[in-house]
């Protein structure tokens, strides 16, 4: 898998589908990661170029010093998308408990 270097983070994605589709981001849960959408990827990725990724701290992305905010991990989706040339995209997650 890919690791980009992102925000002083290296970040474990993948990008799937076809080059010219529209872009979808898919985000992992807390103790998991970006597999747990194994089971939906044959069908997004037909139709979607997906990003999925997993969140800094997470699986096989980089630990960094925290506390993490939502700002930053937002930013780091943003900075994933700009290295992928996606500029549009709808996104889903599972959410974190706040």
């Amino acid at each position: 898998m890919p690791i980009a270097q992102v925000n002083g983070c290296r970040i474990n994605y993948e990008l799937t589908g076809p080059a010219n589709a529209p872009a979808l981001v898919l985000s992992n849960s807390l103790g998991s990661n970006f597999e747990m959408w194994d089971a939906q990827m044959p069908a997004f990725a037909k139709t979607h170029r997906v990003l999925r990724y997993d969140t800094r701290a997470t699986a096989k992305s980089e630990v960094t010093p925290g506390p993490y905010t939502f700002e930053q991990l937002g930013r780091d989706v943003v900075a994933s998308l700009i290295r992928s040339r996606s500029t549009s995209f709808p996104s889903a997650d599972c959410p974190w408990a706040a």
